[in-house]
């Protein structure tokens, strides 16, 4: 994929790769068999991401302003749970 800013690297327990984009505001899964990385864009910058034991990977966000840029809304932390 096209990375603008790769920030970190997690692995889930099938071997697939996630890397998070900053600047890029994707995170982007590397099949751990090959393959054509799938890239999910998010609304803001991607600071991390992290897989814990049960396969469910979290994508922490930078904060966001409005528009207007009279409001700010706080980072967030997205989980994406695995299909089986």
């Amino acid at each position: 994929p096209d990375l603008l800013e790769p920030r970190q690297v997690a692995f889930d327990s099938a071997g697939n790769i996630f890397v998070a984009d900053g600047f890029g505001r994707k995170f982007h899964e590397l099949p751990a068999g090959g393959g054509s990385a799938i890239s999910i864009p998010i609304p803001a910058s991607s600071h991390g991401v992290a897989v814990d034991s049960a396969d469910n990977l979290y994508v922490l966000t930078a904060a966001v302003a409005s528009q207007s840029d009279k409001t700010v809304q706080p980072g967030q932390v997205l989980k994406v749970v695995p299909e089986k």
